[in-house]
């Protein structure tokens, strides 16, 4: 298994989709914001991690089935070397179709309903599952203890960049503007540095944006610098070598080259498209990396690069703000 874990708005889903373009992966899309496990803590630390690795396995060997259209169909689908004969292309009208009849009034009830995913019996030893979440970056260590075999991707995105995603899915009604300060301020991360609740409360909407990056990507990275089966990716290094960071990628996950994935990413570099859309997939990455700067002021980029400058994540970017 794979597990790929990252702060929501950190090129997460384009992660995803390029190991989604390897043709031995089955990707999941989020699975744990369907099937929540609220009984594993999402800030675990690691002297309470053995408490939960049961729970932990257990959870992400569930999730990994998890089959609804948000999940196991999104866009853009790739044809795979362990689907049945027109596998591919029926599951390609399936879910197009289920799609269709989900978004009829009336007919919400269909997005519980399972794709299949068309997995040969004779080849599903070849299957590699690959899970992606936005909802559990505090759990990577847990995660990646409990599956000592599986490997697991960390992605970091530049703070400015992050913020300023976050703004926009603000002003488009596209992402939520909880701060969860109470929880925030309960961390070891936060304690260390003074941020009580009644300080976490005075920040200026940048800082509560950037703070809660700050923590939860300073937790990850520490606590599995060490791990031989993690690695942290920055985004902006993915942007601007996508194929030789791709390469360096599937290597460490025991993944082969495939043409499949070179010519998704060539899409990619080659795209000239206007109007990108929020969540669009296939965009000139260099140019979604680098947005922040047309987007964002002079003294909100001084105040984000100021909150985070002494912090692990922080440091990652000490000469590209």
């Amino acid at each position: 298994m794979i597990l790929i874990q990252g702060s929501p708005r950190s090129g997460t889903t384009w992660l995803g989709k390029i190991f989604d373009s390897h043709p031995n992966v089955v990707y999941r899309h989020e699975p744990d914001s369907l099937v929540v496990n609220a009984d594993i803590p999402f800030t675990p630390y690691a002297e309470d991690c053995a408490n939960y690795e049961t729970a932990a396995r257990q959870y992400l060997q569930k999730i990994k089935h998890v089959r609804q259209t948000k999940s196991a169909g999104s866009l853009p689908q790739f044809d795979k070397n362990f689907y049945r004969p027109l596998g591919f292309y029926f599951r390609k009208f399936y879910a197009f179709i289920l799609k269709s009849l989900q978004s009829i009034p009336g007919l919400s009830f269909l997005r519980s309903a399972s794709l299949p995913d068309m997995i040969a019996s004779a080849k599903k030893d070849q299957v590699k599952y690959v899970l992606k979440s936005v909802n559990t970056i505090s759990r990577t260590y847990l995660y990646s203890k409990a599956l000592p075999d599986a490997k697991v991707v960390h992605i970091v995105r530049h703070p400015c960049g992050y913020v300023a995603s976050q703004l926009k899915g603000r002003a488009l009604n596209l992402m939520g503007d909880e701060f969860y300060a109470h929880s925030l301020s309960e961390m070891q991360e936060a304690k260390r540095r003074g941020l009580t609740l009644e300080k976490l409360k005075t920040l200026s909407i940048e800082e509560q944006i950037v703070c809660s990056w700050m923590l939860h990507n300073e937790k990850t990275m520490q606590e599995i610098k060490d791990q031989p089966n993690c690695i942290t990716l920055v985004y902006e290094d993915l942007c601007r070598a996508p194929i030789e960071k791709t390469r360096e990628l599937f290597s460490f996950c025991d993944l082969d080259w495939n043409e499949q994935t070179n010519n998704f990413l060539e899409q990619s570099l080659n795209y000239q498209g206007q109007n990108e859309k929020y969540f669009q997939v296939v965009r000139d990455p260099v140019k979604a990396a680098y947005k922040w700067k047309d987007s964002l002021k002079p003294e909100q980029i001084s105040r984000i690069q100021e909150f985070v400058k002494d912090s692990l994540p922080g440091q990652l970017y000490a000469n590209d703000f």
